[in-house]
């Protein structure tokens, strides 16, 4: 009996199983570079605590650290340091802050060699980021709520700075009014209704925009109480007083 027919010469299975395995070591190979890429990365700080006193344990997660990562710390008054005792390695790292340093605004970074550093992060640095209204008037009050505001060892300031013509205008903090999370304040004097602001916050050893602007508008009267910036549309309310007994333009009366 005729053997069966083969179309393809006998080589060809063994040559298509080498073309099937090129593309399988080529995706191995840049798989492998990709990785090895990645491995030689510079670090990224994903998270830090928000604050942190002399002497504090801090941990840093993020990654590529590399197996002996190296911790550098400043302040605005003190030149770049070194940590030592720096424990972790690739994604994590925990160290202990200098109990000399003195309390500030800490700018940490990571090395995981000679040449590659993370960026910087910083540790006691003040976040603001919203408002209790989107709008204020002149002198008007307002809460700022975000972290870090107020830490009770440096005196908080607010501004409110035109984005054109980067005038700034100071607002007048209530220190006693206010805490970490929340900042009391008097929008200033003389702001231009119907612009918008930048407000920069400071918290007496770092500062910082606010994630919002806000929006001035004309004031006016609070005969109501209310304590908010539209308070002033009712004002012309305040002049419409009845007798609920007597009055003719009601259709119906009290009694009693």
């Amino acid at each position: 009996m005729r053997a069966p027919f083969c179309p393809y010469p006998r080589s060809r299975p063994f040559a298509l199983s080498k073309a099937r395995r090129v593309p399988l070591l080529t995706c191995t190979a840049l798989l492998g570079a990709m990785l090895a890429q990645a491995a030689m990365a510079s670090p990224v700080i994903f998270n830090q605590p928000f604050s942190a006193l002399p002497g504090d344990f801090v941990s840093l997660t993020g990654t590529g650290f590399g197996p002996a990562p190296r911790v550098f710390l400043k302040t605005s008054t003190q030149a770049a340091i070194e940590i030592k005792g720096v424990n972790g390695k690739d994604k994590t790292i925990d160290f202990q802050l200098p109990k000399t340093t003195p309390f500030a605004q800490y700018e940490i970074w990571v090395s995981s060699d000679q040449t590659s550093s993370s960026p910087h992060v910083y540790i006691n640095a003040p976040r603001a980021m919203h408002f209790d209204f989107p709008q204020v008037a002149s002198s008007g009050p307002l809460r700022i709520f975000a972290r870090n505001l107020s830490l009770g060892l440096g005196t908080p300031t607010v501004s409110f700075v035109d984005p054109q013509t980067k005038a700034s205008l100071s607002a007048k903090v209530n220190v006693s009014g206010s805490s970490a999370y929340c900042l009391s304040i008097s929008a200033p004097a003389g702001l231009v209704a119907g612009k918008s602001y930048n407000v920069v916050v400071s918290n007496g050893f770092g500062s910082a925009v606010a994630e919002q602007t806000i929006t001035a508008r004309a004031g006016g009267a609070d005969p109501f109480g209310l304590g908010a910036p539209w308070a002033a549309d009712f004002a012309p309310l305040s002049a419409n007083k009845y007798d609920v007994k007597t009055s003719t333009a009601l259709t119906l009366r009290a009694k009693g």
